[in-house]
């Protein structure tokens, strides 16, 4: 579908000179803003913009209330723009006459695909681990998986081999002690333990995939929370927080990595408000705990202290089960090979939805599985490297 708008460019800035900063947080994603910065903020880039908004949502034919500004980003290959929202792409025109920009979007047939080729972000491509002649397994990080429970050795299986797939010089993964030997037949080069096993000579632990949410998986998350060493916490370790997250999170670094779901829980918001407010959940959240916030989904949020970045990886395809889990890896992986929990945070999103971009490609987003978002982790970092 072909979607068209135009806008007075005059009206943008009289809006602008009066509400500045308020009213381009409230159209305008990070990644625009920042394009907007390094022009100073023209106000008929502004109106080009937001005339592409309106006719991508007229394109969809969901209207900028059904869309939402927030989700409908105007990106650029070098001075090219084009349209992303939710995975679905657009193509798109822009212009400007006397007083008006206007805007036409065709919207493309969803999928990557359709984006060809794939480009790299500088920025990620600097924030890579860098590898030494002189490195060997122990100078390149240990990480740990701690989690899985009977029926449940799938999702730290995915979590601990994506540790190495990051780069990590180890890969260790704990797990109830009945359990130890079905998770020994389960993987080749990740070293397995119980529960009960000190974890302290690790650079990073990911806490809580598979956990379960007895008392003894809560119990557990106390203790790992005591922990000096950085910290990922996912899926039933979040649960664990509570209902409102009460409690500190230890003397460590720490990643959280919630889904609308589980931030509802952690914050009391509902999941609605959560949606219309991502940006703002997150980075409240941040604050009051002085983690990394992940707050996953479309545009995935990074939020750390007052730093927000927003994502621009990933397709509707990796909505499925597992996918979080090697999310979790990653992150242990990255901030084993030490660094900073913030930039992990940043750099593991950003490569967990290429390598969903790189597997919707090469298979199909319809039957796309964590395992081969997995599998295709190698390829988005050979596109980095």
């Amino acid at each position: 579908m072909i979607g068209m708008d135009l806008v007075k460019i005059s009206r943008v800035e009289a809006i602008y000179g009066r509400h500045g900063e308020r009213f381009l947080k409230k159209l305008f994603t990070q990644r625009e803003l920042e394009f907007l910065a390094r022009r100073n903020f023209p106000p008929r880039t502004m109106a080009g913009l937001f005339a592409a908004k309106e006719a991508m949502a007229k394109a969809l034919g969901l209207g900028i209330s059904g869309a939402g500004l927030k989700n409908l980003e105007i990106r650029h290959r070098g001075a090219v723009p084009w349209g992303h929202y939710r995975g679905r792409i657009f193509a798109l025109s822009i212009t400007h006459e006397g007083d008006y920009a206007a805007a036409s979007a065709l919207l493309l047939e969803a999928g990557p695909s359709r984006e060809a080729p794939f480009s790299v972000d500088e920025s990620m491509r600097g924030l890579l681990p860098k590898l030494k002649e002189d490195d060997h397994k122990g100078s390149r990080g240990r990480g740990a998986i701690i989690g899985g429970s009977r029926g449940m050795l799938g999702s730290v299986t995915l979590a601990s081999r994506a540790v190495l797939r990051v780069g990590a010089g180890y890969s260790y993964v704990q797990v109830p002690e009945e359990l130890v030997w079905a998770m020994e037949l389960k993987v080749t080069e990740v070293i397995v333990r119980g529960h009960g096993e000190d974890s302290g000579a690790m650079d990073a632990l990911g806490l809580g995939p598979g956990l379960g949410r007895g008392a003894e998986a809560g119990e557990l998350v106390a203790k790992v929370l005591k922990s000096t060493r950085p910290v990922v916490v996912d899926a039933d370790g979040l649960y664990h927080l509570g209902t409102p997250m009460k409690g500190d999170l230890g003397p460590g670094p720490r990643i959280l990595t919630p889904h609308v779901g589980e931030m509802s829980r952690l914050t009391g918001h509902s999941p609605g408000e959560i949606e219309g407010n991502r940006e703002a959940v997150a980075g409240a959240l941040a604050q009051k705990t002085g983690a990394v916030v992940v707050l996953k989904g479309p545009g995935t949020v990074v939020a750390h202290g007052d730093q927000i970045h927003i994502n621009a990886t990933g397709n509707p395809g990796m909505a499925t089960a597992g996918s979080g889990d090697v999310l979790t890896g990653i992150l242990t992986g990255l901030v084993a090979q030490g660094m900073t929990t913030y930039d992990a945070a940043r750099l593991g999103v950003y490569l967990h939805g290429l390598a969903g971009d790189l597997a919707a490609r090469a298979l199909s987003k319809h039957s796309l599985t964590a395992s081969d978002i997995l599998s295709h982790i190698s390829p988005a970092l050979n596109l980095l490297e």
